[in-house]
C-alpha cells in the first residue's frame, strides 16, 4: 500500500489516504480527512450515493473535479486525482490519477 495526501492546488491538504492500485484505479482508506470545509461536501457526496440521488451525485461529482485535486505520494510525486469517490463514514476512497508526462509532476 503506498501512503499519501490528497490536496487542493494551494497545497491544503484535504485527506491523507492508504491506496493500492486495481486496474487503473487506486483504492483503499481514509486514513485523516483534514479539511473540514470540504468534509462536508463528501458527507453529502456519500449520502447521496447511498440514497441514490443521481441528480445530486452528477452536480457533487462536478464540484468535486473542480476542485482540481492532487495526489502527493510518500515519495513526493505529485499527480492530478481524477473521478475521485471519498467516502467519510466507510473510510473509503478511489480515484484514477492523470496520466504523468514523467517529471514527476502534471502541469
Amino acid at each position: 500500500m503506498t501512503k499519501g495526501q490528497i490536496c487542493l492546488p494551494n497545497g491544503r491538504v484535504l485527506a491523507t489516504v492508504e491506496v493500492e492500485p486495481a486496474g487503473d484505479l487506486l483504492l483503499g482508506r481514509l486514513i485523516h480527512l483534514e479539511d473540514t470545509v470540504n468534509a462536508a461536501l463528501f458527507t453529502e457526496y456519500e449520502h447521496a450515493v447511498l440514497s441514490q440521488l443521481l441528480v445530486e451525485v452528477e452536480l457533487l461529482d462536478a464540484w468535486i473535479a473542480g476542485l482540481s485535486l492532487l495526489f502527493i505520494s510518500e515519495q513526493g510525486v505529485v499527480r492530478a486525482v481524477d473521478d475521485l469517490q471519498l467516502y467519510p463514514l466507510q473510510r473509503t476512497v478511489s480515484f484514477s490519477l492523470s496520466p504523468s508526462d514523467g517529471s514527476g509532476v502534471d502541469p
